[in-house]
């Protein structure tokens, strides 16, 4: 039969039908979703976008905002990074903004280096450590460059510059270094020396003597050790030169002794890197002195959503967060719109009762221009905050702000699930066993503790809303 062939049309099967409409639904929302989230992140690039077309002057270094990031716990940094480039490098990009990123592979990473830092600019400002005249610490790489810039008639960024935390775990570890460098020592207190009765009280000091004098001086491994055979006269009286000992073996025979060659000693596997522990703990920091360079009001920041959930029975949740992308990037898009913008910056007690998606932080003084030469006024570069900083007197102010950011991003910490649960457990165990090590720190599990000092001299950018 020529000509076309006889194609009957019919529905298909029940089975190809669910087929279909499973995979159509699936697909139709994810295209959705991704559309939706392309459009969000246009609209705030579109609302940062003049700040790249304001001119700069030669002399004076953009703005440069620093990124802490973390790996999430039982995660790697990747998710991290990878959480950045999706939903805050855009918006940074948009609007001409330079970062530096600060990483943290481990717990404690970050408020290590958070730390370090504070404590350079405390010491470029003319602090020294306590009982010293002078700093002992050469110039680092940082305080050379700054000279030659300051030479060369190149000035920071007038305005503030801020900071980007990214998610609830790096939130705490921010808020630990930010007091552990402006309440803390410059220099690492020494560690106590323990007696020998302190490392274990069960054994007695006199316990461990020898009991007779003669057993003391009789060195290990001498020759009355290898020859017990031989008395004290015919053991000296061998020299390097003669024969080996010769001894009688089963049949009778004198067999001479072949010396055994000593097994190769192994070298020591080099040690993990471990975090610095901290210069003073959370609980030393209502009793601390505050730097002689504390600021009256500090850098702002603003803490970003980092949604993040593992584990296998948590699938449903992970499908619904993969095809709801947009709405975390249009929280993600106004918190980083309003650092970019940096119209309004506020004290964390302003508004207490403020919508949780409005947006908030707070921040050091690492980048600011009077970090490096007058610490001790550093207000000046926080001449746009529209309200000066509260008194050291007030303290329920002081309190609602300690509770904000104690409080800021807590939901996430419920997706952390047994991870954090399992790391609490091993600390107490290793707490029960006093085999912990020093190193390593609990920040995702231990309490946020906020000093009233330094919560009064907090700012945070308030988030901008779309036209």
């Amino acid at each position: 039969m020529l000509g076309m062939p006889n194609i009957r049309m019919k529905l298909p099967s029940r089975n190809w039908s669910i087929f279909f409409a499973v995979v159509g639904t699936f697909t139709s929302l994810v295209v959705y979703d991704r559309e939706q989230k392309k459009k969000v992140q246009a609209k705030w690039c579109r609302m940062v976008s003049h700040v790249a077309d304001e001119p700069l002057d030669t002399r004076t270094m953009p703005r440069k905002v620093t990124v802490y990031l973390a790996a999430p716990p039982g995660d790697g940094l990747r998710a991290s990074r990878e959480h950045f480039n999706d939903y805050v490098k855009p918006i940074l990009v948009a609007g001409a903004m330079d970062w530096e990123l600060v990483e943290g592979r481990r717990q404690g990473q970050v408020r290590a280096k958070l730390a370090e830092r504070i404590r350079r600019l405390r010491r470029r400002a003319g602090e020294v450590p306590e009982g010293d005249l002078v700093d002992d610490e050469g110039p680092s790489v940082e305080d050379v460059v700054e000279d030659v810039r300051r030479q060369s008639g190149v000035r920071r960024w007038p305005g503030p510059t801020g900071d980007i935390v990214v998610g609830r775990h790096t939130w705490r570890e921010y808020v630990r270094g930010l007091h552990e460098g402006l309440l803390g020592p410059l220099r690492r207190p020494p560690e106590p020396v323990l007696a020998l009765s302190d490392l274990d009280p069960s054994k007695d000091p006199s316990d461990s003597q020898p009991a007779s004098s003669d057993m003391s001086q009789q060195p290990s491994g001498s020759r009355y050790d290898q020859s017990p055979g031989l008395d004290a006269p015919q053991a000296l009286s061998s020299s390097p030169g003669d024969e080996p000992a010769s001894s009688e073996g089963p049949s009778g025979d004198m067999t001479p002794k072949t010396p055994q060659p000593e097994a190769a000693e192994t070298p020591p596997s080099p040690a993990k890197p471990t975090v610095p522990a901290p210069f003073i703990d959370a609980v030393a920091y209502a009793s601390a002195t505050p730097s002689s360079s504390f600021p009256e009001a500090l850098e702002p920041a603003a803490p970003i959503p980092f949604p993040h959930i593992l584990g296998f029975l948590n699938t449903p949740v992970r499908i619904y967060r993969f095809l709801t992308r947009r709405y975390v990037a249009d929280d993600v898009g106004r918190r980083t719109a309003a650092v970019v913008l940096a119209e309004a910056v506020q004290p964390w007690e302003s508004h207490p009762n403020a919508d949780a998606a409005a947006g908030a932080g707070f921040a050091h003084t690492l980048d600011t221009e009077s970090s490096s030469t007058t610490v001790q006024s550093p207000s000046a570069s926080l001449s746009t905050s529209p309200s000066p900083s509260p008194s050291l007197s007030s303290s329920s102010p002081s309190a609602s702000a300690a509770d904000q950011i104690r409080d800021e991003l807590l939901d996430e910490e419920k997706d952390w699930g047994k991870r954090a649960d399992v790391a609490h457990n091993n600390k107490k165990s290793d707490d029960k066993n006093d085999n912990d090590d020093k190193q390593t720190e609990h920040v995702w599990i231990d309490d946020v503790v906020v000093d009233p000092r330094i919560a009064q001299r907090m700012r945070r950018f308030v988030a901008v809303r779309a036209e």
